[in-house]
């Protein structure tokens, strides 16, 4: 009995899974991922966005499209809910290139007008994709694609809107034509004036890292406990790859563009952002570019 089972299967089967426990969402989302029924179009749930005003999930997420769906189940009908719901909006599009989420209501409403209003989401994607194609900046979606960096070396570039997710520091190191049997330091030199960097954006024994919401400074604070010398190393030229956990829990590492120190005291470091984006032949030529 054959019971191997297709590894993209269990990709869409988790992604739908973290949603199980919220039902109206699971509805509306399951209905548009198989009314649309098209795998060259990506969806995430519960994806992370980072603003000013904290971290927020959203609810289903189109990055092709940069697409925001939100399901507004009961409570949120309710007035200081409303409030809220439209200040998570403002922040989200003020931090990052995602338009305003669009909103499903599930309260106060038939099936069939909620069917209805899923059905011209669904219309609404469709015609994204059409257009996109058209105009020929549409990227169809190929499953394990995002995180192989044979596909990223025959683009030869990638930049801060890319959808890479490499996998470890080893694949990320191929771009530049460093090869290892393994790689666990947080940086890797390439020459004196340029280094990758693999920076954890989250709270770690030695450093609270930090991008802001433009993505544009990347501050490390020292903690009470942290050892600052070990960061000494970083100078230079930075391509910056960071360290982020999917929407299913597995480690990638994404780009987020070209850094240099700006300013260094006992209890901080911050770089600023110099370029958006990075050429390379994996032979050990690169560049940084702008958008």
């Amino acid at each position: 009995m054959d019971t191997h089972l297709d590894p993209e299967i269990e990709y869409y089967a988790l992604k739908l899974s973290k949603i199980r426990h919220k039902k109206y969402e699971a509805y509306v989302i399951n209905r548009i991922v198989h009314q649309l029924d098209d795998r060259e179009i990506e969806f995430r749930t519960q994806q992370l966005v980072r603003t000013s005003e904290g971290r927020y999930l959203i609810d289903l997420y189109f990055p092709q499209f940069k697409l925001a769906i939100e399901i507004d189940e009961p409570y949120h009908s309710k007035s200081h809910q409303v409030a809220s719901d439209v200040k998570r909006s403002q922040a989200i599009v003020e931090s990052s290139e995602i338009g305003t989420p669009v909103r499903v209501k599930v309260a106060g409403v038939t099936i069939a007008m909620l069917n209805e209003t899923i059905d011209s989401l669904i219309d609404r994607i469709r015609k994204l994709k059409e257009d996109g194609i058209k105009q020929g900046h549409f990227e169809p979606f190929v499953y394990g694609r995002d995180s192989d960096p044979d596909y990223w070396l025959k683009q030869g570039q990638m930049d801060v809107n890319s959808l890479a997710r490499l996998r470890t520091h080893v694949a990320v190191a191929r771009l530049f034509g460093k090869h290892y049997g393994g790689h666990q330091r947080a940086v890797i030199k390439l020459s004196d004036e340029f280094q990758v960097w693999f920076p954890k954006l989250y709270d770690n024994n030695d450093w609270e890292n930090d991008l802001s919401a433009d993505g544009k400074t990347i501050t490390m604070k020292k903690t009470s406990e942290g050892k600052y010398e070990n960061n000494g190393e970083l100078s230079g030229n930075i391509f910056v790859f960071a360290h982020h956990n999917d929407e299913l829990g597995q480690v990638f590492y994404g780009f987020k563009g070209v850094f240099k120190e700006k300013l260094r005291t006992d209890q901080k470091v911050i770089f600023y952002r110099i370029h958006d984006g990075v050429k390379f032949d994996g032979e050990g030529l690169y560049e940084g570019f702008d958008l």
